[in-house]
């Protein structure tokens, strides 16, 4: 061969080596049947997207859902207590006004305290049965649970 010639061939050679390297294996597929290749692998991902999707909706709901009840709980808990306080405060209020309502016991100074319906009585009776009739009058007055009588026993002068 002339060198002319060895300078033409061998660069076609390589080109064409180069060529066939890049070709794909599955040269036997037409271009619609790669394109419809690559559409399905395109919705196969689409759906697994979709799926981790949906799946991260679910536990964002749950977590909402979860957090939402939680709240609720401390809120409801927040009324109780709120709820307690007032009932003990219509309870100490419905005491006082029996204490004062009582002709043996309306002189004294008593001061009453009620906690998750406890009475506590503190201050003066003017005698032992009027000390017992407090216990017995505050025990009668809706809401009371117990009665804690620590009132002292002095006589008016």
């Amino acid at each position: 061969m002339r060198p002319s010639t060895l300078h033409i061939l061998l660069p076609l050679t390589v080109v064409g080596a180069m060529a066939l390297s890049a070709c794909d294996s599955r040269d036997d597929q037409t271009v619609g049947q790669q394109m419809d290749e690559s559409a399905q692998t395109a919705e196969g991902s689409i759906d697994n997207a979709q799926s981790n999707t949906n799946s991260a909706m679910s536990d964002a709901e749950r977590m909402i859902n979860e957090s939402a009840t939680s709240a609720g709980n401390r809120a409801e808990s927040a009324g109780d207590r709120m709820e307690g306080q007032a009932t003990d405060a219509a309870i100490t209020a419905r005491v006082n006004a029996a204490l004062i309502a009582d002709e043996q016991l309306k002189a004294g100074r008593i001061d009453v305290d009620t906690s998750a319906g406890e009475v506590t009585l503190r201050g003066d009776a003017p005698t032992e049965q009027a000390r017992t009739h407090a216990t017995d009058l505050v025990k009668s007055v809706d809401g009371v649970k117990a009665v804690d009588n620590e009132l002292v026993v002095k006589p008016n002068p």
